[in-house]
């Protein structure tokens, strides 16, 4: 309940920093401060609790990954950019709504991912009415977002 709260605030409070500036620099700048304080944070705590040697460590062991963080940063980067580019010129609760339709798109890659490399996202229930029900609630978010374009073109 608190979380929910704090992602609503959260919300706001980015509608609001986009609508002074714009979605790209308020996002590198939010990206930027988040990055140098959880940084520092990090290496604080890690020193506190005398693990600064694991935290270094750990950071070694995962360089190699990093042109696949790179990636993933990028696409996340370009993905929360349009969200608040977006925030710029609609209500909150449309761009949230349209935004949702991530949920929409993972469940036909989940079947299909599953159904080439079974096991690849873990154990998916695959009861017939769970599925049922949540092709029920995709179809609810198409037609929430059709009616959304519909409201805002006229």
């Amino acid at each position: 309940m608190i979380s929910n709260g704090l992602a609503a605030l959260s919300e706001v409070v980015e509608q609001k920093g986009t609508r002074q500036s714009d979605g790209v620099n308020f996002y590198v700048w939010r990206f930027l401060w988040l990055a140098i304080t959880g940084t520092l944070l990090a290496i604080v705590v890690s020193v506190i609790r005398g693990q600064f040697n694991l935290l270094l460590s750990t950071i070694n062991s995962g360089l190699h990954y990093l042109p696949w963080i790179a990636l993933t940063m990028l696409f996340v980067f370009l993905g929360i950019g349009m969200k608040l580019v977006a925030k710029k010129h609609d209500a909150v609760s449309v761009v949230l709504i349209v935004y949702s339709i991530q949920m929409v798109l993972a469940y036909p890659i989940t079947l299909v991912g599953n159904a080439i490399l079974p096991g690849v996202f873990g154990q998916i229930p695959m009861g017939v009415w769970i599925w049922v029900i949540r092709s029920a609630g995709a179809a609810l978010m198409i037609w929430g977002v059709i009616r959304l374009r519909k409201n805002n073109s006229g």
